[in-house]
């Protein structure tokens, strides 16, 4: 099958108006070689009546390679009418009808060729695809159904019924094609990219997940597709595949705001699967990109105190706290480290030292509930509630061991 590339701009009919002056000069040349043939054989002047239609053709071949589309249309047209029978020089006419949008002039010549040759798939197949380019969608449909069962793996006939359904409406079968295309090893890039829009348009994921880890294959640097792939997984929750895609975007040169946005989801990422300091690495960025978005300051604290880093952590807090004194989340962070401290130094049996960085956690909570805190408040309470059993528990611990 052509290509579906057209040129536009070309007047209607254009290559019509120069096609019968030709056929004129082709026949006066044939009747000239009937009534004379054995000129042919003395001076090679004169060409039989095939040969002429050969000629053209092949003068036709060349003007359609140079992208000359009207001498060639204008050649195909003499043959078409001299020697009906050629075929090919009906389907060269077509095509290039249909790339100049001249696509009644091309319904008209495939069905000349399919009254030539009725059984012929190859033309079967030309004036279905013209169909389609005209918006006949309906008898399109009807032929490329009728192609599939005699040729059912022809890439071509199942990408353009694909096409077809899809504008008829018909999702799903045109999804289903479009995955046996991409099963068959047979989609090109372009197929796979429509088929991946048209699934995340009408919100089936699954089939555009699987066209665009196909997209992938074709250009693992292409940018829009690795958004979409770790997108996609972020939504699901499989942090380590949208992870995988986020370092990936990362790894190019961004705009600022893109760079940004992809730290913030890495650091997530990160966090879920427990790569507490990779994902600090991210906050600090972002703290240095977003400084009076608190939040970025919080998450690096929390990331260092998750990491085991609580001097780190600290340190975040205390930077954090002289741009943001009433941040509950500070408060709740610095609070969570020391607590994470007091356990440490209760399980090293250091019990006084445990009991003393209790009480300077449960203060921190205290603070975060002074503040009215919406967010860290309700669980600030709970970590008090504990607390107070914990240092019940490490009091009667030292009292028993006697240190």
């Amino acid at each position: 099958m052509r290509s579906r590339t057209f040129l536009r701009g070309d007047p209607p009919g254009a290559a019509r108006r120069v096609v019968w002056a030709g056929v004129l000069l082709l026949a006066a040349g044939l009747g000239l070689a009937s009534r004379a043939p054995a000129q042919k054989k003395e001076t090679g002047e004169i060409f039989s009546h095939e040969e002429m239609c050969q000629r053209r053709y092949q003068e036709g071949i060349q003007y359609r390679n140079n992208q000359q589309y009207q001498e060639a249309a204008a050649r195909f047209s003499e043959v078409k009418e001299a020697c009906p029978e050629m075929i090919d020089a009906h389907l060269n006419l077509g095509d290039i009808q249909v790339r100049l949008r001249q696509y009644q002039e091309a319904l008209d010549t495939f069905r000349d060729a399919l009254d030539q040759d009725p059984g012929n798939l190859d033309v079967k197949e030309h004036l279905a695809f013209a169909l389609s380019s005209a918006g006949d969608f309906d008898e399109a449909l009807g032929l490329y159904q009728e192609l599939r069962e005699a040729r059912p793996d022809r890439p071509e006939i199942l990408r353009n019924l694909a096409f077809v359904f899809q504008q008829k409406g018909m999702i799903a079968e045109a999804i289903m094609l479009y995955t046996k295309l991409v099963e068959m090893d047979q989609a090109n890039a372009q197929t796979v990219s429509d088929a991946g829009r048209l699934a995340l348009d009408k919100q089936l994921f699954l089939p555009a997940v699987t066209f665009y880890r196909k997209l992938y294959e074709f250009n693992p640097n292409d940018a829009s597709t690795l958004h979409i792939l770790g997108g996609y997984y972020f939504q699901i929750k499989f942090y380590e595949d949208a992870l995988f895609y986020y370092d990936k975007l990362l790894a190019q040169e961004l705009p600022e705001d893109r760079a940004i946005t992809y730290h913030k989801y890495r650091a997530f990422c990160r966090n879920k699967v427990k790569q507490f300091l990779p994902a600090a690495e991210d906050y600090a960025f972002l703290v240095e990109k977003e400084p009076a978005d608190v939040s970025h300051v919080c998450n690096l604290a929390f990331s260092y105190s998750d990491g085991k880093r609580p001097d780190q952590a600290l340190a975040a807090v205390r930077a954090g706290l002289a741009q943001h004194p009433d941040a509950g989340c500070l408060y709740y962070a610095w609070g969570v480290t020391l607590l994470g401290q007091a356990r440490e130094r209760e399980g090293g049996k250091r019990y006084a030292e445990a009991i003393q960085s209790y009480g300077e956690a449960r203060g921190k909570f205290e603070r975060v509930v002074a503040l009215g805190d919406r967010n860290y408040g309700e669980a600030s309470r709970k970590q008090i509630e504990a607390i107070d059993q914990l240092i019940e528990r490490a009091t009667k611990l030292m009292e028993r061991e006697g240190n």
